[in-house]
């Protein structure tokens, strides 16, 4: 076996010491019996002795190579985990930055909603509880009103195009400040009538603006039921009160 050649030299080298021992009885006188038994019998045990060095020399190497082998075997099982556990490492620092950097993206885009809401925030409204009839403020009559459905303030499509023509003469005259009026009919109370006049006139300020009208235009408030346009206590009379007016600052 290759593994034996390693150890030839030593084999031999018992070897000749046996026949160094071999020549010596050989010497002898072999001529009586008792010599001749003592000759066989130092010949067996020197056979003995060698296949017994041989056999102890065969094993320690397997031994040692059997070890070698399974020393070889667990290195690279451990290398093997190693270069695993160095390839789950960087996916999950990938993953990670990848996690980070849509949470960078996440909260630019927040800031710039809020840097755009920012920009289009509607004029403080101003709630005129009492508001006397020759305080009324000059109309601009290019500009058409809007009215609204009892109780409502949402803008009917029925004047989607009374609006886009409001915002090309405002588009048209940006020196112009105007004042957005939210009213009521006289049913309901005071103070809930203030509140539906200013979001009345809050609806229609995020129309124009949604059509590109620049906020700084414009200035908000509700007289609730405190101006009507018709003083008649019926539904035709009530219909005209429930509006938004553009009126010139």
């Amino acid at each position: 076996r290759n593994h034996d050649i390693e150890y030839i030299p030593e084999m031999a080298e018992t070897l000749i010491d046996g026949l160094d021992v071999m020549k010596e009885i050989l010497q002898m006188e072999v001529d009586d019996e008792i010599n001749r038994e003592n000759f066989t019998e130092m010949t067996a045990a020197l056979l003995v002795d060698i296949r017994a060095y041989i056999n102890g020399k065969t094993d320690a190497t397997d031994k040692t190579t059997t070890t070698e082998v399974k020393v070889e075997e667990t290195v690279e099982v451990q290398k093997s985990a190693e270069v695993q556990k160095a390839v789950e490492e960087k996916e999950a620092e990938v993953v990670i930055a990848q996690q980070q950097e849509e949470v960078v993206k996440e909260e630019a885009q927040i800031a710039v909603e809020q840097d755009a809401e920012k920009s289009v925030e509607a004029p403080k409204t101003v709630t005129i509880i009492s508001a006397p009839p020759e305080e009324s403020d000059v109309a601009i009559y290019d500009l058409e009103m809007v009215y609204f459905a009892y109780d409502k303030s949402i803008i009917t499509t029925a004047f989607g195009e009374a609006l886009q023509k409001n915002y090309e003469w405002i588009a048209e005259n940006p020196d112009v400040q105007i004042q957005l009026e939210g009213h009521c009919d006289e049913r309901g109370t005071n103070e809930y009538n203030l509140a539906l006049g200013e979001r009345r006139a809050k609806a229609v300020f995020d129309y124009l603006i949604s059509l590109g009208a620049s906020p700084s235009q414009f200035s908000l408030v509700s007289f609730g039921e405190e101006r009507p346009a018709d003083h008649g206590s019926n539904e035709v009379a009530w219909r005209k009160n429930r509006r938004v007016e553009f009126t010139r600052l």
